[in-house]
């Protein structure tokens, strides 16, 4: 046996003090660590629908080359727009909206015409008789008046499809009542016009077709007056007001159309 026996050797050592610092949102209760809960940016987004119809009012203003001009005043015809669109958030209660709007605005014009035209015609101007009971016959020139009317209504029916940038601010909450108001400042992005003759005798004809791209400008305001059905989904009353004024040159005039269509609708929005 060795004389060196091996004895167990047990130290204890005393660790330094250390500060702990936990942040207090990082810090877990019970052992459990809390959930950082993000907002998707999606959540933010709000989609519409919505159509409306109301009374367009149209005026039109021609200026000829020789420096007369003349005002017409249309008749308010029944129109009707449908609209889709997105809306996003701001900041608090401010969104941004993205419009894409159609638009079947009708009018109509009376129409009266009484058009005199005199006009030269060759007729008989003479019957004689002869002494042998012959009749002799004298030609000439006549003259003569021949008087057109015209009565009906001309039609203007324009269809356009536009886009329209719009902000939206939310004033007023009330239990599930929410008011919205926006403006929007868009332009035409296809016009479909057609002018439409329509007589007494209930027949009728077209007489001018225009159908083109255009960036024609246009101004819209309305107020949207909402309902929440359920949690993301909810129903509104629209009232809204558009304005547009188009200019045109021909080759022997020029001149420019303004109308107003304003119009209550219904629409849904939804996330």
């Amino acid at each position: 046996m060795s004389d060196i026996e091996n004895k167990e050797v047990t130290t204890t050592t005393t660790p330094e003090k250390t500060d702990i610092v936990q942040e207090k949102s990082d810090a877990p209760i019970n052992g459990i660590q809390p959930i950082k809960i993000i907002n998707h940016p999606s959540k933010n987004l709000e989609y519409f629908v919505g159509i409306s119809s109301g009374l367009t009012w149209l005026i039109d203003q021609k200026i000829f080359d020789e420096g007369s001009s003349t005002t017409k005043r249309y008749i308010p015809g029944i129109s009707y727009s449908a609209d889709a669109g997105i809306f996003k958030n701001i900041n608090g209660k401010l969104d941004f909206g993205l419009f894409l709007h159609y638009s079947n605005m009708v009018s109509a014009l009376k129409i009266s015409e009484r058009t005199i035209q005199h006009i030269t015609i060759t007729d008989t101007t003479e019957i004689t008789l002869g002494p042998n009971g012959i009749s002799n016959v004298t030609l000439g020139n006549n003259g003569a008046v021949v008087i057109t009317e015209q009565s009906g209504k001309l039609y203007a029916n324009h269809q356009r499809f536009s886009i329209i940038p719009v902000l939206s601010h939310h004033t007023l909450t009330h239990k599930k009542w929410q008011w919205h108001n926006h403006l929007g400042i868009g332009f035409d992005i296809w016009n479909i016009s057609r002018n439409i003759v329509s007589g007494d005798q209930a027949h009728q004809h077209l007489i001018h077709k225009e159908q083109n791209l255009s960036f024609r400008p246009l101004l819209r305001v309305g107020s949207q007056i909402r309902y929440t059905l359920r949690k993301d989904v909810q129903a509104a009353l629209l009232l809204q007001c558009m304005y547009r004024r188009e200019n045109y040159n021909y080759s022997s005039y020029h001149g420019f159309r303004s109308s107003i269509f304003p119009s209550i609708g219904l629409g849904l929005f939804f996330k």
